[in-house]
């Protein structure tokens, strides 16, 4: 994607840093923004946009990378609310994405829905997974399976998982859970997406919610 650089839109860049990203997604009042001289690739950022038809410091909820600085050529890489960093893991909604693609391929079966949460057992953090699918899985084999993409792919979890976080785990429910939940926050609509990242208190919730179905 090539960014509209001489058409009355301004770009501003924000160094993606999980400590400066509110609970909604918004940004910290102490986010520094960089302009197109400014950045490199390589780098996740939150992207800010001002217009001649007086849209100011428009936050767009995306994330981004340069994948070639000079021709300000981009690739979208998470959104703003969906990034989990509990405990230092720094996972992109794209990385769980991708972690739960290389899942479905090597037990051939169909994800259509997930949502997860760092959530704090009596033994710790635990990323915890609803994977939603009609499919038998293995809870205890998907978790290792998402464990082990993660480790590989982003080396802050692997970090993470040597220090404050002890794991996955993973349940298994069927895709009309996450359907239901929706309705029931009046989210529902083939344009509607679940939440990939929940805190704690909202997870809550949905896992008193799931039990309900059960």
């Amino acid at each position: 994607m090539k960014l509209v650089t001489d058409n009355g839109i301004y770009f501003e860049f924000v160094p993606f840093d999980p400590d400066l990203i509110l609970e909604d997604g918004f940004l910290s009042q102490d986010a520094k923004a960089l302009t197109l001289a400014e950045v490199e690739e390589g780098q996740n950022y939150v992207l800010i946009i001002s217009t001649v038809s007086g849209t100011w410091r428009y936050l767009i909820g995306d994330t981004i990378e340069f994948t070639d600085v000079e021709r300000a050529e981009i690739k979208i890489t998470g959104r703003t609310k969906f990034f989990l960093n509990t405990v230092g893991s720094q996972l992109s909604v794209n990385k769980l994405d991708d972690a739960l693609q290389e899942l479905e391929n090597k037990f051939d079966v169909e994800v259509p829905e997930y949502t997860l949460c760092a959530k704090k057992y009596e033994e710790g953090f635990y990323h915890t997974w609803y994977l939603g699918t009609n499919a038998q899985l293995n809870p205890e084999e998907a978790a290792n399976a998402l464990d082990d993409s993660l480790k590989e792919a982003n080396k802050n979890y692997k970090v993470a998982r040597s220090k404050a976080l002890n794991g996955v785990k993973v349940f298994v429910v069927e895709p009309e859970v996450f359907y239901e939940w929706n309705d029931q926050n009046k989210k529902k609509g083939g344009q509607v997406k679940m939440e990939r990242v929940m805190g704690e208190e909202k997870f809550k919730e949905w896992e008193t919610f799931v039990e309900k179905q059960a």
